[in-house]
């Protein structure tokens, strides 16, 4: 959890501080498989536990991942990951930036239980 990370685009760079200033642990770039195998998709955060974050209207996220904006490529991402038992919240520009000015944590889930996938390889991004 360092901003020394390299991360693959200015706003994974932000995200990251925004966690780490808030004090929240995350692993970075972490693959799945999805479609029963055949393929892997990647979530940029997975907190290690559940939290309640603003500008989210569900009860709790755990994997976040970090788009431009909302397209039809993020949705198929979002719905792979989805048949996976991944869940992702996708954060775009306008998340962040709000972020960025009112925080981001709501509260602490860590006594709710999550059943959290098994990651498809033992390799985050450097």
């Amino acid at each position: 959890m360092s901003n020394s990370k390299k991360y693959v685009n200015e706003l994974e760079r932000r995200t990251a501080a925004i966690l780490e200033r808030e004090g929240i642990p995350f692993d970075y770039g972490v693959d799945y498989y999805v479609r029963n195998g055949r393929r892997t998709r990647e979530v940029d955060f997975v907190l290690h536990y559940p939290v309640r974050a603003k500008m989210c209207l569900r009860k709790s996220i755990q994997y976040i991942e970090i788009k431009q904006g909302m397209n039809a490529h993020a949705k198929i991402q979002h719905d792979d990951l989805l048949t996976a038992g991944i869940d992702t919240f996708i954060a775009t520009v306008q998340t962040i930036e709000m972020w960025e000015k009112v925080g981001f944590l709501v509260e602490r889930l860590e006594r709710v239980p999550m059943r959290t996938p098994v990651p498809a390889l033992v390799f985050q991004r450097a």
